[in-house]
């Protein structure tokens, strides 16, 4: 969904989508665990910060999305969104106008 998003969505030539995936590991005094960090970014023109709040809504299009020829229906973010929360993750999405947008899972590793 993310990747598919930032092709579509950044509206230029190159879109510039970059996928990376980290893992980070507990340390004996870290109560929290190891991690698995997902980010996807893109080189587009980026969400406005007044749409940035909704776009983990359902069927929430930006005005960047209904310009675009895309047949969405504003699910996917939102499907990402549950899907991560499911696997008791978290998905924040960070954008700046001109420069793009990117967007950061944190999932929690099992060992």
């Amino acid at each position: 969904i993310l990747v598919d998003n930032a092709g579509t969505y950044a509206d230029t030539p190159d879109p510039g989508v970059r996928v990376s995936l980290v893992k980070n590991q507990a340390t004996t005094s870290d109560a929290v665990g190891s991690t698995v960090v997902l980010q996807v970014s893109d080189q587009g023109k980026g969400i406005k910060p007044s749409e940035l709040p909704h776009i983990f809504d359902r069927f929430y299009r930006g005005s960047e999305a209904t310009k675009a020829k895309s047949s969405g229906h504003g699910l996917g973010l939102s499907l990402a969104q549950d899907i991560v929360h499911r696997h008791k993750g978290e998905i924040l999405a960070s954008s700046k106008a001109g420069k793009g947008t990117t967007f950061t899972i944190t999932l929690p590793v099992n060992n």
